[in-house]
């Protein structure tokens, strides 16, 4: 109610920050920032956003915060254009409505529902409710989610830093509407696949990726969407389509397609008539059964309404690549029909934090300090900064870095402990076959002693 009774005061914050936004960071097709290509879209959006909050449980202006700061600091590209962007933000709403609160501290997500509920929602066609949770509590879900993606998917090394839950919050905003689509920007090794599968794992969405092949062109990828569409129109089945950049680099007819079913829900002329007639028979004792469409009643409509409820569809593209932004011009969908999200690698801090939870075994082992771990780990970052700037490494040579090291640490830790208990045993033998001699050699015996504690020392250290 508190929102209707404002609705105009609403209405002119979010036209004011549109406009500063167009103006300060708008596409004019030469700047440094012509992917962030807002229009009124992006305002639709906003609104429509704002009806998954339960607004009796959570305060207005926060639920108005939060979708802002989702639906436009996605195509932002890097830490400073975001900080710039929430500054406006803050400042708008301070003028236009009066907020003397902060930035939102706490997240929105649909990944605290029931299977029941994503399932109902999903057969009506409805985005999923975003709920309220704060860090720690978001953190135990994702520690019940990724447990079940390890032991059912892949197991995998994800770490749950800070950023990463952002980010994991950010996909499934994307993902738990209907028609959901997302377009990944970031250098290669930086976790979009690894995280948008655990995404797609939480919401039950079949993971579907095209196999490469010497052959795979548009032909074979048309030949691909027909069993997707397939599984997801016909036979319901809640799937991921996910592409990236070795997927587009032979044929630019794949992209061509994929432009195609964004803009239109689907991809006319991919059946024949006989062949879709045949297909779209089996959906008409479904139709009829199906007490949530509301739709026109023939099964070419309902084909395309199944389509919505289960299809979803992620590319992800590297900026660096010279052809990025010829694909983004010569296939619009890719923005007018995908929520961007821009990810430029890992902060310092989450880098920090990763290689941290990598090492931690042999900091135990070798009974490190405070200060040894802190130089250990800043020696790692400036490693991999000057390697990222000379070489383009990306974050996982990062990760690959830490357990090279965590590997060779140990490796020669082994050797050593070997090496000493190979000495304590020829030490007990030697003494054992002196019981009963008149003379021992205490100095031998002392040099004996000597190396084994020389050896614990570099055991140990």
């Amino acid at each position: 109610q508190a929102l209707v009774n404002q609705a105009p005061s609403y209405a002119r914050c979010m036209v004011q920050l549109y406009q500063q936004l167009q103006t300060t960071f708008g596409s004019d097709g030469s700047s440094s920032n012509w992917h962030c290509n807002f229009n009124p879209r992006h305002l639709t959006s906003w609104v429509q956003g704002l009806l998954r909050y339960d607004l009796a449980q959570v305060d207005t202006l926060e639920a108005f915060a939060a979708e802002g700061l989702a639906t436009f600091g996605g195509c932002l590209p890097d830490e400073s254009t975001i900080k710039h962007f929430e500054d406006m933000l803050l400042s708008v709403m301070r003028s236009a409505l009066g907020y003397r609160g902060g930035l939102p501290t706490h997240l929105f997500s649909s990944l605290g529902a029931s299977p029941e509920v994503q399932l109902s929602t999903a057969a009506a066609g409805q985005p999923m409710s975003l709920s309220r949770y704060s860090t720690e509590g978001l953190n135990g879900i994702m520690a019940n989610i990724l447990k079940n993606f390890n032991r059912e998917v892949s197991d995998t090394q994800l770490l749950m830093v800070p950023q990463a839950l952002q980010r994991v919050v950010a996909l499934d905003r994307c993902l738990s509407v209907p028609a959901g689509a997302v377009l990944l920007c970031g250098p290669a090794g930086s976790g979009r696949r690894s995280l948008l599968q655990l995404v797609a794992h939480a919401h039950g969405l079949k993971w579907w990726s095209p196999r490469i092949s010497k052959t795979f062109d548009a032909a074979a990828f048309r030949a691909e969407l027909k069993d997707i569409l397939r599984a997801a129109g016909i036979e319901g089945t809640p799937l991921l389509l996910f592409l990236e950049e070795r997927h587009l680099g032979a044929d630019p007819g794949v992209l061509e397609l994929l432009n195609s079913l964004l803009s239109a829900g689907e991809l006319p002329g991919l059946f024949g008539a006989d062949e879709l007639s045949k297909e779209l028979a089996a959906l008409d004792s479904k139709r009829d059964k199906d007490t949530l469409y509301q739709g026109p009643p023939n099964s070419y409509a309902y084909f395309l309404a199944c389509l919505c409820r289960h299809l979803r569809i992620a590319i992800s593209l590297d900026p660096s690549s010279e052809s990025f932004k010829l694909r983004l011009d010569q296939n619009p969908a890719l923005l007018n029909r995908c929520s961007m999200l821009w990810w430029q690698g890992w902060s310092n801090g989450s880098l920090q934090a990763i290689a941290q939870d990598r090492l931690q075994g042999v900091f135990t082992d070798m009974n490190c300090s405070d200060a040894d771990k802190s130089e250990l780990l800043a020696s790692l970052l400036k490693l991999h900064g000057s390697a990222a700037i000379q070489l383009g490494a990306a974050p996982r040579k990062f990760m690959a870095a830490a357990d090279v090291y965590a590997a060779v640490i140990q490796k020669k830790r082994g050797q050593l402990l070997q090496q000493q208990q190979f000495l304590k045993v020829l030490l007990l033998l030697w003494l054992d076959s002196l019981l009963g001699s008149v003379y021992v050699s205490w100095q031998f015996m002392h040099a004996l002693f000597r190396c084994i504690s020389s050896m614990a020392d570099d055991v140990n250290g």
